[in-house]
């Protein structure tokens, strides 16, 4: 994760700095150009999503997210 953060703070997408209140803690914000970067994204994202779901009920759409959250909460 750390090398992700990396690569996007490189990028000039985000800023990193320590926390005000907790010295360990290191903040990450998006910049104004990570921000209009995540903006122009989101609506191709939401393609994808839409074709990846095309023909699933709203039934199996629920039983999907519950499925994967129970993956998740496995992997914690």
């Amino acid at each position: 994760m750390n090398g992700i953060i990396v690569g996007l703070e490189k990028a000039g997408l985000v800023h990193r700095a320590p926390h005000t209140e907790h010295g360990r803690v290191i903040e990450t914000r998006l910049t104004n150009e990570g921000a209009s970067l995540l903006r122009r994204a989101d609506p191709v994202g939401g393609g994808i999503e839409d074709a990846m779901l095309a023909g699933f009920s709203s039934r199996e759409r629920q039983e999907l997210r519950a499925a994967l959250r129970r993956c998740i909460d496995n992997l914690e």
